[in-house]
């Protein structure tokens, strides 16, 4: 059992999803590896249309990523992608078992 905001949950907690590890490798393509074992190519010429995303048209902009608080951020956080929807639009590359 665990508790969460005062709500008693049966089972165990799933750990939170958070980048541990980002490259670069070219062609608007970022490689992300997770907490949870998985790792994902995303590619950002996709799926990232809307204006909050548009300086990360700009490749050097794109190459300039953090990783704060296992999220993958731009521009001092003023940017970031929740680790969910890159692991849900991301192609995966190694899903790894990790206990």
């Amino acid at each position: 059992m665990y508790e969460v905001n005062g709500i008693v949950y049966a089972g165990n907690p799933k750990p939170m999803k958070k980048v541990i590890y980002a490259q670069y490798l070219g062609n608007r393509i970022i490689r992300a590896a997770f907490n949870t074992g998985e790792v994902v190519d995303v590619d950002f010429s996709r799926n990232f249309d809307g204006s909050a995303f548009a300086p990360l048209k700009d490749e050097n902009v794109l190459k300039q990523f953090e990783i704060q608080h296992g999220v993958l951020t731009w521009r001092d956080g003023n940017i970031d992608v929740a680790p969910e929807y890159l692991l849900e639009i991301g192609t995966l590359i190694e899903q790894a078992v990790i206990a």
